[in-house]
């Protein structure tokens, strides 16, 4: 089960990539770094928070916890990454 949910969170991330840009205008030299780092945090505090809620779920049973938790783990230190590497300057 916990696979499943995790293919549901890639999934719904990818989707949301793809939704962000089919509504943008189009991509524009006026885009910066900042601007394709700042989705990215979102995306990751997203994904983040999916394995979060389903770690502490009673959803996710047997040895899926671990792979669940490994993938949250994952997730949160690449919001960490981010907080610190690039929006830290």
């Amino acid at each position: 089960m916990g696979k499943n949910f995790a293919k549901i969170g890639i999934s719904g991330a990818l989707l949301a990539a793809i939704a962000y840009k089919s509504n943008a205008k189009t991509a524009t030299s006026t885009d910066t770094v900042v601007d394709v780092l700042n989705f990215a945090q979102t995306l990751e505090y997203l994904e983040a928070s999916f394995y979060t809620m389903g770690a502490s779920s009673a959803v996710i049973l047997g040895g899926d916890m671990a792979i669940f938790n490994q993938i949250k783990k994952h997730e949160l230190s690449h919001v960490t990454f981010l907080k610190k590497g690039y929006f830290a300057v």
